[in-house]
C-alpha cells in the first residue's frame, strides 16, 4: 500500500454519568456537544497534517494507507493498531489548551504530536518513519508556513501567471500571483478564503489561462470565475 493520508480525530467521549443512558440520548448528546469540536479539531489540524503529506515522498508500506492520530484527554491504550489499512495512534492531547493557543502555538503543538505519533509506530518497525520526520523538520525551518503553488505557471510571452494556495488554521487563502521569467513577483492578488479541507477549496482549482494580454482568468469546477490582470 501507500501511505496517502495523516489525519487527526478528537474520538468521541461519553460522559460517566450517561453510562444508564440509551444509544439514543448517547447520539443526541454526540450530535448536540461534541460533533462540532471534532470537526473543529480536524480543520484545525489540517493545515499541518495536509503539509507532512504534500512534503513526504512515495512511502510504501504493507497494509497502511492512513495514520489516525487520536488526539485524547485519557489515553486507553499505548499500542498503534490496524483498523483496515488505518494506523490508529492514541496521544495525549490538552484540547481545552489547544483551542486557546494562537495559530502558530497551534501549528507546533499539532507537529509536536505527529512526532510523538509516528514514534509510537516506529517501535512497531511497520515501515520507515524517518522520511515524516524528516518532514516536521521542513516544516520548522519553514516556520510553519504551508504554502504551495497549484499546477505549473501559465506563461504569456515574459509574464507568467500560478494560483498560490496558503493553508492556514482557520482558513484557506487562495491568490493569483504574476511572474516574471526568472520568477519575480509582479503582483499578487488575493482571491477567495474558505474553510481549510481539501474537499471544499478544491472546487477553486479548476483552470487557468489567459484570456488576453495582461489579463488571466481562474474558471472554477462549479462554473464561476476570477479575472485580474497584472498591469
Amino acid at each position: 500500500m501507500i501511505l496517502k493520508e495523516i489525519e487527526m480525530d478528537l474520538p468521541y467521549v461519553r460522559d460517566t454519568n450517561q453510562e444508564h443512558l440509551s444509544a439514543d440520548v448517547i447520539k443526541l448528546d454526540y450530535e448536540l456537544n461534541w460533533k462540532k469540536k471534532r470537526r473543529q479539531l480536524q480543520l484545525m489540524t489540517r493545515c499541518m497534517t495536509s503539509m507532512v503529506e504534500r512534503i513526504i515522498p512515495r512511502i510504501t508500506t504493507k497494509d497502511c494507507w492512513k495514520i489516525l492520530i487520536e488526539c485524547v484527554e485519557k489515553p486507553s491504550r499505548n499500542e498503534c493498531i490496524n483498523l483496515l489499512g488505518v494506523y490508529s495512534v492514541q496521544v495525549l492531547f490538552d484540547i481545552n489548551m489547544f483551542w486557546e493557543m494562537n495559530s502558530l502555538e497551534k501549528k507546533k503543538y499539532v507537529v509536536k504530536k505527529i512526532r510523538e505519533a509516528i514514534r509510537t509506530i516506529a517501535q512497531y518497525n511497520f515501515f520507515d518513519v524517518e522520511e515524516i520526520e524528516n518532514a516536521c523538520n521542513k516544516i520548522v525551518d519553514s516556520n510553519y508556513v504551508n504554502e504551495w503553488y497549484w499546477n505549473k505557471p501559465v506563461k504569456s510571452k515574459q509574464v507568467s501567471v500560478q494560483v498560490k494556495v496558503l493553508h492556514e488554521v482557520e482558513s484557506v487563502n487562495i491568490y493569483m500571483v504574476f511572474m516574471d521569467s526568472i520568477k519575480n513577483v509582479y503582483k499578487e492578488k488575493f482571491l477567495v478564503a474558505d474553510i481549510p479541507d481539501e474537499r471544499v477549496y478544491s472546487k477553486y482549482l479548476g483552470k487557468l489561462e489567459w484570456i488576453s494580454v495582461g489579463t488571466a482568468r481562474l474558471s472554477t469546477k462549479n462554473g464561476e470565475y476570477f479575472v485580474e490582470t497584472y498591469e
